[in-house]
């Protein structure tokens, strides 16, 4: 037991950390260009959010991150208001003028998109600080004040956890709802089984793969139940409430099913069967190598106590949390792409794991013991801190694939023809010339011919071809 004194040390160490997360979340003031993309995929999420005023179906679905373009839309709906409100109102009777007024400040943001990057990082730095709040209530559910402190050092200075809040991107937001799902399962009752499985739901509109924790209200739903027709009963709830949260917010899985299976497979699927026969077993140590990188040397040691020192009656509490995340790590461990941010995916459980090792290890009755885990624990947190600063040096600076599209954008000749990576975004026609353009260039006799090079082959197309349509709708 822990005396009083070390209680309120304990929980002024909780307070420090927080301060300390929120305050590397905010560093992104300091970067190299702040409000440009650090990262490839940093730009679609802002223009996106615009797009969707204009009906413009996401470029890619398959994130799908509608939580995050909803925010971003609302908050910058919230910002047209500000700027044009006494503008429009005045041609509120007129309404191709006002619809003029929308579609000019929309063009403006495309033009100078510096004020969208700033709410974008605006709101991803408070998703990450919010998410460190609520890991805080969340582990205050399954440990004392120790494994609290620990546990949220171990997220709040992780050098993976910090760049991805500070990215404009899906990744910290899908974390924010599985923290709170976890912290749920901590006490959970019939009640808290369907929130929980709404939380996934809300976890997997923002990044599919989270939907990946299903599986724990599903397994504790199967505990909940008394019978085994309850227990089918409990588990479709369950599943159809997760199901319909996911279909409400990614609205495009039912209006248009052939582009979420296209893109599903495209995005997600890929990656996880991408590299066959031997070459996919070579992957397996680099992707655990990469995956116990991105969760961070506190939780790896935390993990680690967690299976010497917890008992049965733990593991058995836990369990949940510990099957969903092995199933994530497997999967992640035989994909055959696999990047730094999807071990975000197994964090909401190791961390549990991890802040239960480590208030067992360090409460342990063996003062010998004891004092390995206070060692153990300086050399995490000097070790963290230190991997923390190297990499927000790195991520300071502006991506070099950005860095070589705008020099591309800059330096060759329009009407250039520039061979580049085929996931490199392209830009939006905007004037009215070149919206023209664009569509007159899908009437064009050649448009069928044209679509096929761009793929790398040949075709000899004909002008009333009926695949020319589906085909240059892709």
């Amino acid at each position: 037991m822990l005396s009083d004194h070390a209680r309120r040390w304990w929980r002024a160490a909780i307070l420090a950390v927080l301060f300390a997360g929120a305050a590397a979340r905010a560093s992104v003031v300091f970067w190299t260009d702040p409000w440009g993309p650090h990262q490839p995929d940093e730009h679609i999420l802002p223009l996106e959010a615009l797009a969707l005023w204009e009906g413009v179906t996401p470029r890619e679905v398959g994130w799908p991150a509608t939580t995050n373009r909803l925010l971003l839309s609302g908050v910058n709906a919230g910002r047209f208001f500000a700027a044009k409100g006494d503008e429009l109102w005045k041609r509120k009777s007129k309404p191709a003028e006002a619809l003029d007024v929308i579609t000019k400040w929309i063009g403006g943001q495309y033009v100078d998109p510096i004020p969208l990057y700033k709410t974008g990082r605006l709101l991803s730095v408070l998703a990450g600080i919010a998410q460190l709040l609520l890991l805080v209530w969340a582990l205050r559910q399954w440990v004392g004040p120790i494994g609290v402190a620990v546990g949220t050092f171990a997220v709040a200075m992780s050098p993976l956890a910090v760049r991805y809040s500070q990215y404009v991107l899906a990744d910290i937001t899908a974390l924010l709802f599985a923290t709170v799902m976890v912290g749920l399962a901590a006490k959970p009752t019939g009640r808290r089984v369907i929130a929980m499985a709404a939380l996934v739901g809300l976890a997997a509109s923002s990044k599919f793969h989270f939907g990946l924790w299903l599986f724990t209200p599903m397994l504790i739903a199967v505990r909940l139940a008394s019978t085994p027709a309850r227990r089918a009963l409990m588990v479709l709830a369950t599943m159809g409430m997760c199901a319909w949260v996911l279909v409400t917010l990614v609205p495009w899985l039912w209006v248009n099913p052939l582009l979420a299976v296209k893109e599903f497979l495209a995005v997600v699927a890929v990656k996880l069967f991408s590299g066959e026969g031997g070459h996919r077993w070579e992957l397996v140590p680099h992707n655990i190598v990469l995956i116990f990188n991105g969760v961070g040397i506190t939780i790896l040691v935390g993990v680690a106590a967690a299976l010497y020192f917890l008992r049965r009656g733990d593991w058995h509490r836990v369990l949940p949390l510990v099957v969903s995340g092995l199933i994530a790590f497997g999967i992640l461990v035989m994909s055959g792409t696999v990047f730094d941010r999807y071990s975000l995916l197994v964090l909401p459980g190791a961390v549990v794991v991890a802040a239960l090792g480590w208030e067992q290890w360090l409460m342990t009755s063996n003062i010998a013991l004891r004092r390995v885990a206070s060692v153990a624990l300086m050399l995490c947190v000097a070790v963290t801190l230190v991997s923390l600063w190297s990499a927000e040096r790195v991520t300071a600076e502006v991506d070099v694939d950005v860095l070589a599209k705008q020099w591309v954008i800059d330096h060759v000749p329009p009407g250039s023809r520039v061979g580049v990576h085929d996931e490199m975004n392209a830009l939006l026609p905007r004037s009215p010339d070149q919206l023209d353009a664009c569509a007159k260039s899908l009437e064009n006799e050649n448009a069928y011919q044209r679509k096929w090079r761009s793929e790398g082959l040949s075709a000899k197309g004909i002008v009333d071809d009926p695949m020319r349509s589906m085909v240059l709708n892709d």
